[in-house]
This record gives C-alpha cells, structure tokens and sequence, in this order.
C-alpha cells in the first residue's frame, strides 16, 4: 500500500505543527485574537475527498456561517517546488478577511524570496470528481483555497497517492510551515508582516523533531481509508495528538455509500505448490523414450515372428518334397 508521504502526509505533519504551535500563543494571547481556529483532518481525499464532503455535510449550521475563510492544504514537501494557491473566485470587496489573509500570504512569501502563484479554476456544481479538496467547499458557498507544491492535479483520483511516494524534503516541509506559521501568526495579531521577526528571532519555534518524528511514524503506516477508521492506530495518535493542544477535540465517523471495501476477513488467501516446468520436459523425454523401445520392441517381435514363420514354412515345403 502506499504511503503518500508527500501527498498527502505533508499537510498533516504541518496541521500537527501548527497545532503545537498555536496553542502556546493562545495560551498567552487569547483575549487578544479575534479569531478561533478549526483544525480538520478528513479520510479519503483520494476518492473524491469524501470525508471532506462528509464533513461539510454534518457541520453546524453556526459554524459554517461563521467560517471566514477555508484553506485546504496539498502536497507541501516537493524539492524545489513554488507554492500556487488554487481557487475558485477571488473574494468580494466585502470579504475583507479573505483580502487580509491573501495579502500577508503575498508578504510574507515576498519576505521568504519565493513565488506565490494564484490559479482560478471555476467549480460546476455538476462535476461529481473535482481534483481539489477546496471544491468541495465552494459547492456550498463557502470561500476557500487550496496551497500546494503543484500546478496541476492528478487527472485521476486513483494516482494521488502513488507507491514511490515514500519520502520528503525536509527543507522544504519545515520552509512550507514557517509560511504558514508566519503568515497565520501575523493575520491573527494583526502585526505588520514585513516588521514580523518572530521566527527570525528564534528559529527554534519550529520543532524539527517533531517534524521528523511525525513523518516517520507516518512512513511506517499506511492510509488507506480502511487502515484509519475509528479505533485504529493512526487514528487513536492524530486524536491524541491534537487533543492535546486543542480546546476541544471530536471524532466524526462516515460509512462508504457508493463503495464497498474488503478487508482482511472478506475472504481466504489460498496457496497451491506446483511442479516445475522442468519436470514436465523430464516427463516428456520419458515418454518419448518409452515410446521409443516400444516401436523397437514391436518391430523387433514382428520381424522375429515373420522371421520364424518363413523358417517354419521353408521346412514344411522341403519336408513334403
């Protein structure tokens, strides 16, 4: 099974970061931020994000109207890669929150010296498979991105996750979490990005171990939708893991509709031995062989027979002379 390290382990490893790493400061800051943040983590984004669609599904209706801005996160741990903000509609003029986040995201990349890329693509509510998770949102009107190491989807849900997809830049992974971090810290205090010098100040903040810890436990597991069901390893750890730095932390179960999965006791795994071809040839020279001194056993039986007759029939002749 494939592990999808990149796609989509990154995005985990860097919500699991920024989660550790928020928490401090809403400890101390609390009173002081305007915003509160819901950290998502969904099943099955390789069959259509359907935990994602699930989810939207079952939220609350006063959380969903009070969701300003939605960002989903895709493959952030590409060597070499620029970061491309896929999205469906720039925001209104009324949507200050979406203006200010995408501003201190074009800041703070310009801080960072790397590109930031903007690509609109426009959702049709009839297209069942969309190639970005954010899609799901902007089906029900709600204002989101996607930020990715890629331009391009995968044209087939199937290949998001592929079995060489075992590994990641760390460099990259950890610069791709200092941006997000930068620029959510200073969208949340409201501090003027190109004077932010936080993590300049202290490039500790960012746990390195954790990073790599994280990514490794994720390489030895893989995440197929059945693999992470309630109950499961992988899952008891992210619930652990986030409930112990959120205010509040739930799980939410969905069952497969539109597809059936077999697991380990769908069925039984039967092992035949069989013979070597080898045999087979061995068998064969055999039997040709056999069949060999049968046609020289049977000539030789029939000349010997004609061979005794024509001696019995030559004396009977000369006797009657």
């Amino acid at each position: 099974m494939p592990n999808g390290l990149n796609s989509n382990g990154s995005s985990i490893t860097i919500i699991l970061e920024l989660i550790r790493l928020f928490s401090k400061f809403y400890e101390s800051y609390e009173s002081v931020i305007k915003y509160d943040i819901l950290f998502v983590l969904t099943s099955a984004g390789s069959l259509n994000y359907e935990g994602t669609q699930k989810f939207i599904n079952k939220l609350d209706a006063s959380i969903s109207e009070n969701l300003h801005y939605v960002l989903c996160l895709d493959s952030l741990a590409l060597k070499d890669s620029e970061l491309n903000i896929h999205l469906s509609r720039f925001p209104k003029s009324n949507e200050e929150t979406a203006h200010k986040l995408y501003k201190v995201f074009n800041t703070t990349a310009e801080n960072m010296n790397f590109n930031l890329n903007y690509i609109k693509k426009k959702v049709f509510l009839t297209n069942k498979i969309v190639p970005w998770e954010h899609e799901q949102f902007s089906k029900k009107k709600i204002l989101s991105g996607t930020i990715s190491g890629t331009k391009i989807p995968s044209t087939n849900n199937f290949n998001k996750t592929l079995l060489i997809d075992n590994n990641v830049d760390f460099v990259n992974l950890k610069k791709n979490t200092k941006f997000l971090a930068e620029s959510f810290l200073s969208f949340l205090f409201d501090y003027d990005i190109k004077n932010f010098t936080i993590f300049r100040d202290d490039e500790n903040l960012i746990d390195d171990l954790n990073i790599e810890t994280i990514v490794n436990y994720m390489r030895k597991i893989s995440r197929f939708p059945l693999n992470i069901q309630k109950g499961s390893s992988f899952n008891n750890y992210l619930f652990n893991y986030m409930n112990m730095y959120l205010t509040k932390t739930q799980r939410q179960n969905f069952d497969y509709n539109d597809l059936k999965f077999y697991d380990t006791n769908s069925g039984f795994i039967r092992v035949y031995t069989v013979k070597s071809k080898l045999i087979d040839l061995y068998l064969l020279v055999l039997i040709l062989f056999y069949l060999l001194l049968t046609f020289i056993y049977t000539r030789v039986i029939f000349f010997s027979l004609i061979l005794i007759f024509y001696i019995f029939f030559s004396l009977f002749l000369y006797i009657g002379i």
